[in-house]
């Protein structure tokens, strides 16, 4: 027995072992579905079925998107982290900006995106600009935070969300501006807002900014200038940590084999860098991405980190 017992564990182990080697191996063996947590020709709906059609071809099996929009995420977001079994053939797609304020501003949001949802690649980055009617007297970022100083309270900026605010809010902070956020239900409104006088700014994408018209540009997201706006600072820049824009993040139900997730990881990374992908998004504005699940864990608890530092400096309190 003595002799018999380390025998049949290591027997035991190597089997384990292969039926995980074997299972990595087969997955998947039947279509995999992607929960979209917000409407159907959304951003993130929108870069999903850029991307599927390759993603579909790399796994070697139907890749179904199904959204499920309701409560700012919540509904998707809860649906895939404690609803589905965790096997990898349900994923979700979900504004990582927003997802990452869920701990600051939910009270019972019924799970921890970082634990139960982990994110397994940040897919692409649709830049935000801070943008600001074309007959607003500045012109750049510093002329703009001279002209705030020296009126406080007399400026406005629109919020169509309190992620939003968690966008701005470090903003005003950092240069110690009194600047009023003004809630808008919606982007329209917002934007028809700022053309119209009613608040001096608004998060914009880059359809929205233009020299040529529209609003102007003061600052952006991302780690460097946009090629197209090369006179626009990006947050960094000024001093702030990575301001979120509309970034997209793949993400598996906590406890799915690593299998599945490298399986998942590198079909997406393959339809990712496809070039007739690339120029779609390009199109769109949207930067690829495509870093790897560590590299994404730690960018999704950097952005819950700083929302949750940003809401206790303003007293946002979860609701």
């Amino acid at each position: 027995m003595i002799v018999l017992k380390p025998i049949c564990m290591i027997a035991s182990a190597l089997v384990a072992l292969h039926a995980a080697a074997s299972w990595g191996q087969d997955f998947p063996s039947k279509p995999v579905r992607i929960i979209v947590a917000n409407p159907a020709g959304s951003g993130s709906d929108i870069v999903t079925r850029i991307v599927v059609p390759e993603l579909s071809k790399a796994l070697g099996q139907p890749v179904i998107v199904e959204p499920k929009p309701g409560n700012d995420q919540l509904i998707g977001a809860v649906y895939v982290a404690k609803q589905v079994p965790a096997d990898g053939y349900t994923v979700g797609v979900y504004t990582l900006g927003n997802l990452a304020s869920v701990p600051a501003l939910v009270k019972d949001p019924r799970f921890d995106p970082l634990k139960d949802l982990p994110p397994f690649s940040t897919m692409v980055a649709g830049r935000s600009y801070l943008g600001t009617p074309p007959n607003a007297p500045w012109k750049n970022f510093d002329e703009m935070v001279v002209y705030a100083k020296a009126n406080p309270g007399k400026l406005n900026y629109a919020a169509t969300s309190v992620s939003q605010r968690l966008r701005m809010e470090p903003v005003l902070m950092k240069f110690g501006l009194n600047i009023v956020s003004v809630p808008y239900p919606t982007t329209g409104a917002a934007e028809t807002a700022i053309l119209g006088g009613q608040v001096q700014f608004i998060f914009a994408n880059a359809s929205q900014v233009s020299k040529k018209g529209g609003m102007w540009a003061l600052a952006t997201t991302g780690n460097r200038r946009h090629p197209k706006f090369p006179d626009v600072p990006t947050f960094i820049e000024l001093g702030l940590p990575p301001v979120p824009g509309a970034e997209y993040s793949m993400h598996a139900p906590a406890g799915t084999p690593r299998p599945a997730i490298n399986r998942l990881h590198a079909a997406l990374s393959k339809a990712l860098q496809n070039a007739d992908v690339v120029e779609r998004m390009d199109k769109l504005a949207y930067e690829v991405v495509n870093d790897t699940p560590e590299e994404a864990i730690k960018y999704l608890d950097s952005q819950i980190r700083l929302a949750n530092d940003v809401a206790k400096k303003i007293g946002l309190e979860p609701q």
